[in-house]
């Protein structure tokens, strides 16, 4: 990134499948054909200081989804937004 001088800056993306071992309330709420078996999309960012890059404010996107029918389910899914701190060793 071009302000890495100044804030060390990563992005990063996962797609796979996501089991639930109960289907959250939040994708139960407005649709009746749910499973607990639904597309997973992950995007995440970090911000590191370029003079400490192992300590790294991080904040990510967890998206389950039945992907327009693909997992035989309505349009249901659910977002959880999450931040938090990471350090690598």
């Amino acid at each position: 990134w071009p302000w890495n001088n100044y804030v060390t800056t990563s992005f990063g993306f996962a797609e796979g499948v996501s089991y639930a071992s109960s289907v959250p309330y939040i994708e139960k709420r407005n649709n009746t054909n749910v499973t607990r078996f639904l597309n997973y999309l992950m995007y995440e960012i970090t911000f590191a200081r370029p003079s400490h890059p192992e300590l790294q404010l991080v904040l990510r996107v967890h998206h389950r989804s039945g992907a327009y029918g693909l997992y035989h389910a309505d349009n249901t899914g659910s977002n959880a937004i999450g931040a938090g701190i990471r350090y690598l060793f």
